[in-house]
């Protein structure tokens, strides 16, 4: 593109402004806002910028109400592995928007539908750093409710993964959820997060604890593994169904006949009071797992086990 052609453009579709920040282009959508990469006009630093969604009118006191807390939440929760809070406001036009760091790189959803495996040492590496920032969540009583491989962002820095944890739109409190339960957790297309990595007790509208947490971070652990999702299904209902059935988990023989499996069965009961109930314990024993003996994926990843666009569409039902 000509400097003339740009300059033409901008002036055909000029930047969006939003109070101290100039909107670049969208990065990133979601049932309560939309994320834009956007640049800070005194300092240019680029940032993450989320504006609240109208939505309806019924529901637009609540969104309000919703997003207010996840700020609140991401303010009080500094981390490395978390994203960093940096701003919020209103903009001239009564838009609410909240300002995050700018994470380069990818999303675990990205790496996930490559066709290349991830190495079995990155894997544990990032499913450790998820780990330690759900720690420090629910050292603060904070409950994140939508782990989902998109709301993992992963950089590469001297051949190692550094993780940072997004989105807290659908996080609560822990205090606040037994205190206001039904405020909390009425399910809806707003408040509901993907049912392929839910847990069942979410799925039937109870609460929500650290170890619906867990659960969520064992299926994404088991997907890192095994190349595809715990439960396949093409619609919303089909997962459900898979997910409330009181059958536990299926594993392949390769990871059956392996110690993470042991790990994956205490992370994935259907059970909340049978799982493993701390991030830390469990952290720990996977940083004891030898995963050298691990022999799964090569010969099972080459076979296309999961459908890319299927992926994509169910973390937004």
């Amino acid at each position: 593109m000509t400097t003339t052609q740009s300059a033409r453009d901008n002036e055909l579709y000029p930047k969006r402004m939003v109070a101290r920040y100039e909107l670049q282009q969208l990065i990133g959508e979601g049932a309560f806002g939309e994320v834009y990469l956007a640049y800070h006009l005194s300092s240019q630093q680029p940032v993450a910028l989320k504006i609240l969604k109208a939505g309806t009118k019924r529901g637009a006191d609540n969104r309000r109400k919703r997003f207010i807390k996840e700020i609140a939440i991401c303010r009080n929760l500094q981390h490395p592995n978390v994203v960093q809070y940096l701003d919020h406001g209103e903009s001239e036009q009564g838009e609410m928007y909240a300002v995050f760091e700018y994470i380069s790189g990818v999303n675990l959803r990205e790496l996930l539908n490559t066709n290349t495996p991830i190495p079995i040492g990155t894997v544990v590496e990032i499913m450790g750093q998820v780990l330690r920032a759900l720690g420090k969540a629910h050292q603060l009583g904070i409950i994140h409710r939508d782990l989902k491989p998109s709301n993992i962002m992963v950089r590469f820095v001297a051949g190692l993964p550094e993780i940072k944890l997004l989105d807290f739109g659908a996080s609560c409190w822990l205090t606040a959820e037994r205190e206001n339960a039904t405020e909390q957790l009425t399910l809806s297309s707003d408040t509901m997060g993907s049912p392929l990595y839910l847990s069942p007790e979410q799925l039937r509208g109870e609460l929500a604890t650290v170890r619906s947490d867990i659960y969520s971070w064992g299926l994404l652990l088991y997907e890192c593994l095994v190349g595809r999702p715990a439960f396949m299904g093409g619609t919303y209902a089909e997962i459900c169904y898979q997910q409330l059935l009181p059958n536990e988990v299926n594993y392949p023989y390769s990871v059956l006949a392996h110690p993470v499996c042991r790990l994956l069965k205490k992370a994935l009961s259907k059970k909340p009071e049978t799982r493993i109930g701390s991030v830390t314990a469990l952290d720990q024993w996977l940083s004891a797992i030898d995963f050298s003996t691990l022999d799964c994926m090569e010969g099972e990843k080459q076979i296309p086990l999961f459908d890319e666009t299927l992926a994509a569409k169910a973390e937004k039902f």
